[in-house]
């Protein structure tokens, strides 16, 4: 601030102001809600909601893969129900419901690896993986328990229709497939074909609702089998 200035009637005055450099500041506000300590259980679990399993890709529509994002699951190989365990358990252990009824299939604890639809992608609507420390209410084994819940319908009528395909025409050929007659390399043959859809809405509007998933499989595959014989016997 300048004083003492005096100016006549017509008169100007030019005044130089000189701005020095300030230091810069920056507020950085996060905003946040911690979540609660379950006081209750010690539970390690996870769920697996309804968007994460209609969004992400599955090789085969396998929904078990999606399992390995929960807290305490190794994949041992492929990703599907015979190569997921949890925090060291066997896979053998592991236990599967889906709405509340035994999945684990009937020969052993686990689902074949031959069966590949034992459970319908489009009919689930989200699964929960206890891993470890779970409550009385389940333990039908010493390992995981997997529990499967179905879709439901709503007011509304919805549905869905897909047809996934897989060729041979987009795989490489491995390093033993030989045609013995031509020895020439071939792919092996593979024809995969998932197809179904689903539908849901209201018998009964804001008491009693449908829904019904179909969901099919066609598979030709052949595969290069290599074994070994002697070229002689010791005579």
């Amino acid at each position: 601030m300048r004083t003492g200035i005096e100016l006549f009637v017509g008169q100007t005055h030019t005044m130089n102001a000189q701005l020095q450099v300030g230091t810069a500041k920056e507020n950085v506000q996060v905003l946040g809600q911690a979540q609660a300590v379950d006081s209750s259980n010690a539970e390690i679990a996870g769920v697996v909601q309804s968007k994460q399993v209609e969004d992400i890709p599955l090789n085969g529509r396998n929904w078990s893969t999606l399992a390995l994002l929960t807290p305490g699951a190794v994949n041992l190989g492929g990703g599907g129900q015979r190569d997921i365990r949890f925090v060291g358990r066997g896979t053998d252990d592991n236990n599967y419901t889906f709405d509340g009824l035994d999945a684990t299939g009937v020969q052993e604890q686990n689902q074949k690896a031959a069966v590949r639809l034992p459970i319908s992608l489009g009919s689930i609507g989200e699964f929960r993986v206890a891993s470890s420390q779970y409550t009385a209410d389940k333990g039908g084994s010493a390992g995981a328990q997997i529990s499967v819940v179905t879709k439901a319908g709503t007011n509304a009528f919805h549905g869905a229709a897909f047809d996934f395909l897989r060729d041979n025409v987009f795989d490489a050929r491995g390093p033993f497939d030989i045609d013995p007659l031509t020895n020439l390399g071939f792919i092996p043959p593979l024809r995969l074909n998932q197809f179904g859809g689903s539908i849901g809405g209201p018998i009964q509007k804001d008491r009693t609702f449908f829904y019904a998933n179909y969901e099919g499989l066609r598979q030709v595959q052949d595969r290069t089998v290599i074994g070994f014989v002697p070229s002689r016997v010791p005579g």
